[in-house]
């Protein structure tokens, strides 16, 4: 009694890996899991992916490189390859590889335009935009990091909202707001906070410790 989850199975992967299958069977803690489950995108990437997408959001950088590292050897999906490359430029920027952060980036962006493609990859491409802004950012171009922020938001504002990637929609206007902010531009970054907490409210588990965050902000 008082488990919040059982065991289904064991998987035992490559590279001596073992994934144990779990049911959640707490049920704020289950929608709570499955929103985590479409943040770091199970579903629709390799497990190895998700894994070292999950090790990079809980701070593991050095392993998550690692098992970044260990994909892009054998990814044959151009795609894949462009996020796994942003996702190392992440990693690279969280042990303090600043000269390696933008290389890696600018690796992913050629692939993209070496492909010709947007359309349903827009996305994966709107992320590299925003992670390269916060990186002109951190390194004090605060002027450009506005403008690649703003064009990173007005390419997913092309699609409905019924197909926005939610994580990368709030996380792009809560960077916008918070960089408007640091500028003095109040009014355009109160805006901003309102449409991300309107966002945040309709798509969010109401139990999400992010929306408490901006309301603080707003406040």
């Amino acid at each position: 009694m008082g488990t919040i989850f059982r065991i289904t199975h064991v998987q035992m992967m490559s590279d001596q890996i073992e994934c144990i299958h779990l049911k959640i069977t707490d049920e704020q803690l289950s929608i709570m899991t499955e929103h985590l489950r479409k943040t770091i995108q199970l579903k629709q990437i390799d497990l190895k992916l998700s894994l070292a997408t999950l090790l990079l959001q809980i701070g593991q950088h050095s392993k998550a490189a690692e098992f970044y590292q260990m994909q892009l050897q054998s990814e044959k999906q151009w795609s894949n390859r462009a996020r796994i490359l942003m996702n190392i430029s992440v990693v690279a920027a969280h042990l303090y590889a600043h000269n390696k952060v933008l290389i890696y980036y600018q690796q992913a962006l050629d692939i993209f335009h070496h492909e010709g493609k947007v359309s349903n990859d827009d996305f994966i491409l709107a992320e590299i935009y925003i992670n390269m802004d916060t990186t002109y950012r951190q390194n004090g171009d605060k002027e450009l990091a506005l403008q690649y922020y703003r064009r990173s938001l007005d390419l997913q504002l092309s699609k409905p909202e019924t197909n926005y990637n939610q994580p990368l929609f709030i996380r792009t206007l809560d960077n916008i707001a918070h960089l408007l902010q640091e500028q003095g531009l109040y009014d355009e970054a109160l805006l901003r906070y309102n449409e991300l907490l309107n966002y945040m409210i309709k798509t969010l588990p109401s139990i999400d410790p992010y929306i408490g965050r901006i309301q603080k902000r707003i406040s």
